[in-house]
């Protein structure tokens, strides 16, 4: 399953692993991606946000680390590093969120977020759930994301009601 406006598709992926596997002291193992905006994004693919693009990443998975968790853990707490770095924009870089719960049944992934989502503004909402499912539903087998912050459905609080 694909985002609208995601760039790097499978090439971004083989990259991701490639960076990833580079052991450092023995401590990374492998790697994952992550999904961040590229701002006013031109070309074909600007559908989400205002125009915007998505970009992928790469991010080491630790030796015995699940690579689904860590992506997304990525895109909450380190996110805004990452994209900096990369001259890219993380949605989810004024918000303080953490997994509370994650669960995979069946390609439908179950996420529960705590804490406070807060976005910088009216492009932020689409842009949230683009970084999102670019991050998780690139897994083989994934098909599905079901997102909630304090119990609320995340599409609720995106869409301001």
């Amino acid at each position: 399953p694909g985002v609208a406006g995601l760039t790097g598709g499978p090439r971004a992926c083989t990259m991701a692993a490639a960076v990833g596997s580079r052991r450092r002291a023995g401590q990374r193992t492998g790697g994952t991606r992550v999904v961040f905006v590229l701002p006013g994004g031109a070309g074909v693919d600007a559908g989400i946000g205002c125009g915007d693009r998505l970009m992928a990443l790469p991010v080491p998975v630790a030796e015995g680390g699940d690579p689904l968790r860590t992506a997304i853990e990525a895109l909450l707490s380190s996110g805004q590093r990452l994209a900096e770095r990369a001259g890219l924009y993380n949605a989810f870089g004024r918000s303080r969120l953490r997994i509370e719960e994650l669960r995979v049944q069946a390609g439908v992934v179950t996420l529960r977020l705590a804490g406070e989502l807060r976005l910088g503004g009216a492009c932020d909402a689409p842009r949230v759930r683009a970084q999102l499912e670019g991050t998780v539903l690139h897994f083989p087998g994934l098909r599905e994301l079901r997102v909630t912050v304090n119990g609320v459905p995340l599409a609720e609080l995106l869409s301001g009601r």
